[in-house]
């Protein structure tokens, strides 16, 4: 299992817990986030090669990068399932274990469950989660209530 850490130099100027940066493969990557939303949602993109927006409706809907469109059919949990075209022509279908784990079919960069993918990691908002294992890979920094007693566990709960 990796272990993922929000160095400082990936660290939102506000100081919130957003994930504004991530690096894969040498690349990386920086985004704008809506935090005006419940959940915070990552409007753009950037690369030093690439700009992608991001669609939404309930859920993310498409992704346009360099006038090129690719919109997602995501399931109950909001995993990306499959690609399809502007044209409704099928790019791609996703599979997943019941843990998040890819089974077949290449993934977007937002996957299971909806959020960000870096190899067989998902960052969920606070943490990142590791499917292979279902494990996550850090505590959570939400301490717990005391009126939830199992909340108060670490790495199991939260």
């Amino acid at each position: 299992m990796r272990e993922h850490q929000i160095d400082a130099a990936n660290a939102p100027p506000n100081g919130d817990g957003t994930l504004v940066s991530h690096a894969t493969g040498g690349v990386t990557t920086r985004s704008t986030q809506d935090l005006a939303a419940p959940l915070t949602q990552v409007l753009q993109s950037f690369t030093t090669a690439t700009r992608t927006d991001y669609l939404y409706g309930a859920n993310r809907l498409a992704t346009l990068t360099s006038g090129v469109s690719t919109w997602y059919v995501a399931d109950a949990l909001g995993s990306m399932r499959r690609t399809v075209s502007a044209a409704g022509v099928p790019q791609g279908v996703i599979s997943y274990d019941p843990w998040g784990s890819v089974e077949s079919g290449a993934v977007p960069i937002f996957g299971f469950t909806g959020e960000l993918q870096q190899g067989g990691d998902v960052y969920l908002r606070a943490r990142w989660y590791h499917a292979g294992s279902g494990r996550f890979a850090s505590v959570d920094p939400f301490a717990g209530a005391a009126e939830t007693p199992y909340s108060l566990h670490p790495y199991l709960w939260r």
